[in-house]
């Protein structure tokens, strides 16, 4: 949220400086495009910790459940394969921007603020992508809808700090009291089913 009240500020003073003024900051485009980049990498990890990036699921709702779940933790492994070679691929860049000294158009940064954001954003997302793999396994005998998680609600997706109390509520008025007690037998029992 910081990055994208910065940004937005930034956009905006620099619409009105060109507007009113008929100049703006030289620099204010380029860092604007640094801290959407920022924004779209931590997001992906985001999206992760709380299983909100978009899936199509047509196909896998036609499987019966236990294949539909050895399904969707294939997927989730070939995601995590996926985001280690995106990885390899952000540290070469990095690497070959610090090779070569790449800076910035503007003004004297390196262009390696920008790429360190892929680092940073697919090394979270494989630690996001771990953590649920691990949370699935142990949830493999639960219902299909805990063991999906669709939001993260019962993994903890509302315990996040800095999290507005208003929203936390609407969040989990939306759990089912069902799944919410599913949960609870699982955290007691050590994935274990009930």
């Amino acid at each position: 949220m910081v990055i994208f009240i910065a940004m937005t500020c930034l956009i905006c003073l620099q619409v009105i400086l060109r507007f009113f003024m008929g100049s703006g900051f030289a620099w204010g485009e380029e860092f604007a495009t640094f801290m959407f980049v920022w924004l779209c990498f931590l997001g992906i990890s985001y999206a992760f910790r709380n299983n909100r990036q978009i899936s199509v699921d047509f196909l896998r709702n036609m499987l019966p459940e236990k294949p539909r779940k050895a399904l969707v933790l294939l997927i989730d492994v070939a995601m995590l394969v996926l985001m280690g070679l995106f990885l390899y691929g952000a540290v070469q860049n990095v690497m070959t921007a610090a090779k070569y000294n790449d800076m910035a158009a503007s003004v004297q940064v390196s262009l390696n603020v920008c790429y360190t954001a892929a680092v940073v954003g697919y090394f979270l997302s494989m630690i996001r992508l771990l953590q649920t793999i691990v949370w699935k396994i142990r949830h493999f005998g639960a219902s299909y809808e805990l063991f999906e998680n669709r939001g993260g609600l019962y993994s903890g997706a509302t315990k996040i700090c800095f999290m507005p109390k208003y929203f936390r509520d609407d969040e989990e008025q939306h759990m089912n009291a069902e799944l919410v007690e599913e949960e609870k037998k699982y955290s007691h029992e050590g994935g274990k089913e009930a």
